[in-house]
């Protein structure tokens, strides 16, 4: 990503949270830094302000959002129904590919581990442990914040449609 692109007004993901550039420093002559601030306001963010030298976003997984028509992809292929066949397929998934999609920033692989944990939660005969709950959580989070940014809807919004999308999976 080239952060010399990034102008004031413009949004960004981090860690699936999406955020609003409101100011550009060009603070020495080798360096500018970038501030940001949480799209949606929660009270536990209090105010909370970010900022990253430009020179650095690249050794991040900062990046732009995805825009509706991917929002619509990554929807569709929640919904896409699974016969008993694919679930046979799909392994059980380990807690630390999971944490690994977690920190890899990118939504797509997080709806294919979404759906997986999904998945893995409807089948009874599969022991759904608490950790496995923790990160399904944390990636129904993650998405529906980008979800309600690229729908322009709220992030309570976002969530139900993804959860809709999961339930038609099954």
């Amino acid at each position: 990503m080239n952060p010399t692109k990034f102008k004031v007004g413009d949004k960004i993901v981090d860690f699936g949270r999406v955020y609003r550039i409101f100011k550009i420093d060009n603070t020495t002559e080798n360096d500018t830094i970038i501030y940001f601030k949480p799209y949606f306001k929660s009270k536990k963010d209090g105010g909370m302000t970010c900022s990253i030298p430009a020179k650095s976003i690249n050794k991040t997984n900062i990046r732009r959002p995805i825009n509706k028509l991917r929002m619509n992809k990554i929807l569709k292929n929640l919904s896409k129904k699974t016969f008993a066949n694919d679930i046979n397929d799909i392994n059980v998934l380990e807690i630390t590919e999971a944490k690994e999609v977690l920190s890899i920033n990118k939504a797509g692989k997080t709806a294919k581990i979404l759906k997986r944990l999904w998945l893995e939660k409807q089948d009874e005969s599969k022991n759904f442990t608490k950790s496995k709950e923790t990160a399904f959580k944390h990636l129904i989070e993650r998405l529906s914040e980008e979800i309600a940014y690229a729908g322009n809807t709220s992030i309570e919004n976002a969530e139900a449609k993804i959860r809709s999308a999961l339930k038609k999976a099954t």
